[in-house]
């Protein structure tokens, strides 16, 4: 009897992408060319409801995420008699609210912020990732050498109070002159100077 052993896929998304999911291994090692094909798929929520299934769609599986996964963990498993949790990818959707673009002053740039399980990262301009807290801190998934380096981002206002972004060693955002909280008289926020040199930093954000 062939079983599924491992699958690999995406441990994030946000709402519209597309993801890719592939059975790694089987036992036997080689199982026969009907037996791949016949591996099924079923993707559930944390809370147990099935979102979608596929029966024999092969050794991979590719959806489109749609508004109804935001915020939630799914499990996607592939199976050839029975899906179990113990085969399995778990993939965390990106609230709606988290799942958006914040533009920077200075050239147009997209900050993506997406949920890991409980973490948060922060990509600019799909750069690779970086841990997100509050400052924007190198993780351990980032190269040796950036980890524990602090990005700073920092919120100023506009005249009509909106928002614009300094980041790292950039100026001050043009025609935004006050940091965030300055026309409201209570708190401000304060710029603090990164720890990142210029060259590991994205570059909109390099002085």
């Amino acid at each position: 009897m062939t079983l599924v052993k491992t699958v690999t896929g995406p441990r994030t998304a946000l709402v519209g992408d597309r993801l890719r999911y592939r059975v790694t291994e089987f036992i036997p090692a080689r199982p026969s060319n009907a037996d791949i094909a016949a591996v099924s798929w079923l993707v559930k929520s944390e809370g147990a409801s099935a979102l979608a299934s596929v029966a024999n769609g092969g050794p991979e599986f590719t959806i489109t995420v749609p508004n109804t996964w935001a915020g939630q963990n799914v499990l996607v498993m592939p199976f050839m008699r029975a899906p179990s949790t113990a085969v399995s990818v778990t993939t965390a959707v990106a609230d709606a609210d988290i799942a958006s673009s914040i533009a920077l002053t200075g050239e147009a740039v997209t900050v993506r912020i997406e949920r890991d399980n409980k973490r948060y990262y922060a990509a600019v301009d799909a750069e690779p990732r970086f841990f997100l807290g509050v400052d924007v801190t190198y993780g351990d998934q980032a190269n040796a050498a950036l980890t524990g380096m602090v990005l700073s981002l920092t919120p100023y206002e506009t005249p009509d109070l909106s928002v614009a972004w300094r980041c790292g060693s950039a100026a001050v955002p043009a025609g935004a002159p006050n940091p965030l909280g300055t026309a409201g008289g209570g708190t401000t926020a304060a710029y603090a100077a990164s720890t990142v040199i210029d060259k590991y930093m994205p570059k909109s954000c390099r002085a």
